[in-house]
């Protein structure tokens, strides 16, 4: 488990809006989108003593 493959994962839900901020490029995305995301995802794919971090 790594945080690209979250990342990788969240942006294949179409919900990332990719575009200019100034002239850095950036990723926009609703937050609590994101976080419940990222929740569930690490919840399915957990593995070995990743597991043992997480609080209840």
């Amino acid at each position: 488990m790594s945080c690209e493959e979250l990342g990788a994962a969240f942006e294949e839900t179409g919900a990332v809006a990719v575009g200019q901020v100034g002239s850095a490029a950036a990723r926009l995305m609703d937050q609590r989108t994101l976080v419940d995301f990222g929740a569930d995802w690490m919840a399915r794919n957990r593995h070995g003593a990743d597991a043992d971090v997480a609080g209840p």
